[in-house]
């Protein structure tokens, strides 16, 4: 039996290839998916557009954000939606994976397609195996990847892969008039500060930096972060979360 396709979430922030153009329709295949998602004229820039080739052009590669999933045979993309900052990340993570599948390739050779294929049964990523492998070498040994083969991989990996931080600031108010406000306030911004850096601005306002090498555990700290704002914020008078340059 076929196994099924996973598909996106909604909001998700997805790279994707054009398939073709029919107006008022660009049909484009989601990368990570391998599915077909249709973008409206409308959603790939704001305002009238004059030359829609100017935006999109069969097989050129564009992040688009996931608006709606119906079913395989339909899920609505938009690439005038997307942020600046969210198509460099996912445009990051695209070329860290081409740069992991060229090292591979390169070492490999023949091989690399059905290793490749088995890596991706247990990784999300050839990049992800990449990191996994420079903690412990190891276990590219189940891969069926020979002990020279490791040593070749695990000499490239020190020659290309300089991991750079990635880094997003907030900006949080923070404000409680209650008797134990201060000590309330300490809670919550001690909580966030074993996520993140927190500089103190002028009350009620303090900045919020996160970093990480990796875009997936930045997005894991940010999302824990929202969720302690949520969860206190009818505790305070003022709490509130925003990103900034």
């Amino acid at each position: 039996m076929e196994k099924e396709k996973k598909l996106p979430k909604e909001d998700e922030v997805v790279l994707c290839t054009v398939k073709e153009i029919k107006k008022p329709q660009v049909f484009l295949i989601i990368d990570k998916y391998n599915v077909e998602g249709v973008m409206q004229f409308s959603e790939v820039a704001p305002g009238r557009i004059r030359n829609i080739k100017e935006y999109v052009t069969p097989n050129k590669k564009v992040v688009c954000k996931v608006l709606r999933v119906l079913g395989y045979g339909h899920i609505d993309l938009s690439l005038r939606r997307v942020t600046e900052k969210e198509r460099r990340m996912v445009m990051e993570e695209y070329r860290r994976e081409k740069d992991s599948e060229n090292l591979l390739k390169a070492i490999l050779k023949e091989k690399f397609e059905k290793i490749k294929q088995k890596i991706l049964e247990k990784y999300e990523s050839l990049y992800d195996f990449l990191k996994e492998f420079k903690k412990n070498k190891e276990i590219a040994k189940e891969f069926g990847i020979e002990e020279q083969l490791i040593k070749e991989i695990e000499e490239e990996i020190e020659k290309r892969f300089k991991e750079k931080e990635i880094r997003k600031k907030f900006l949080i108010e923070i404000k409680s008039i209650a008797p134990d406000g201060i000590e309330k306030i300490k809670k919550v911004l001690k909580d966030i500060a074993l996520e993140a850096k927190i500089n103190y601005i002028s009350a009620p306002k303090y900045e919020i930096i996160v970093e990480e090498k990796d875009v997936k555990l930045l997005n894991k700290k940010i999302k824990k972060i929202n969720s302690i704002i949520e969860k206190e914020k009818n505790s305070f008078d003022l709490l509130n979360i925003k990103e900034i340059d």
